[in-house]
């Protein structure tokens, strides 16, 4: 029998993988491909297929010509989890946001439109 551990908040059963602290909490904790499909019980084929698709979020590690491979963000895997939960939750938590970055042209078109009338001012 499997004992079950905690990594980055979520719950697996597989003896092999290490305990992992909770990182600074500005940090966004990425897992990597084979502990996200250890968290989800399925082959890493198939969450590369999610992250492909855009289920869950994730980056590269490495540049060039020197990749290390690929992690994923571990609360979009309790996102994914959230979203497609069957049956009754006995709580749905709210699932962290990645904060949006803007680039500067996008900054300055809101600022144009909100300058000729068609996007509300900002509040302040």
């Amino acid at each position: 029998m499997r004992a079950a551990r905690s990594v980055a908040g979520l719950t697996m059963s597989s003896p092999a993988l290490p305990v992992v602290e909770e990182a600074d909490p500005g940090f966004e904790r990425s897992i990597s491909v084979a502990t996200a499909s250890a968290a989800l019980d399925t082959d890493h084929s198939t969450i590369r297929k999610m992250l492909r698709a855009g289920e869950v979020s994730g980056h590269r590690i490495g540049t060039g010509k020197i990749r290390g491979g690929v992690r994923i963000y571990a609360w979009s895997i309790r996102a994914y989890q959230e979203r497609n939960a069957i049956g009754g939750s006995p709580e749905p938590r709210n699932a962290p946001t990645r904060p949006r970055r803007r680039s500067l042209q996008q900054t300055e078109a809101a600022a144009y439109l909100r300058k000729v009338g068609v996007l509300p001012q900002d509040r302040g």
